[in-house]
């Protein structure tokens, strides 16, 4: 369980303790971050998902925002291509599931982002306000179809605050 956010964890999965948090430096103290739980992993890469709630505050509508996530989510990887986006039913009716590929010291990576937007409204707020919502996969891509597997598993089970 992570701020705004509850997930049942698949067996083989953990969610990363705060001290393990504290590990990763200005990534750990991310305040979008909500929730990382990893799989296991013998060696190399470990197997993560990381959800993230960001306040939307732009007056984009819902595509050009969800577009602009799935833009975000090629940007940090040089030569990382979109290999899917969809609809996914969960965690809400108006989710997008994206899906890319890119290399990463040699070894071919896969992506998988479930991205949907929020409302919500705090007392006093005259509007509610919007929130960006994304749970986002990375593994070796070798080992993809049963990672995805697992995280799509999570996924129906993932809550966040609305």
């Amino acid at each position: 369980m992570g701020k705004g956010v509850t997930m049942r964890v698949a067996p083989g999965w953990r969610q990363l303790s705060e001290e393990e948090r504290g590990e990763l430096g200005d990534l750990g103290q991310d305040e979008s971050i909500r929730f990382i739980v990893v799989g296991e992993a013998t060696e190399g890469y470990v197997p993560n998902i990381v959800i993230t709630e960001t306040e939307v505050f732009s007056g984009k509508v819902e595509k050009e925002i969800l577009d602009d996530s799935a833009r975000r989510l090629a940007e940090p990887h040089p030569g990382c291509r979109l290999i899917d986006d969809t609809a996914a039913p969960y965690p809400t009716s108006r989710t997008r599931f994206i899906t890319a590929v890119y290399t990463l010291n040699d070894t071919s990576m896969t992506v998988s982002q479930l991205v949907c937007l929020t409302w919500h409204r705090n007392e006093g707020d005259e509007e509610p306000r919007r929130f960006l919502w994304a749970a986002t996969c990375s593994c070796p891509s070798l080992a993809c179809p049963s990672i995805i597997e697992d995280f799509m598993t999570m996924a129906r089970t993932l809550e966040v605050e609305s």
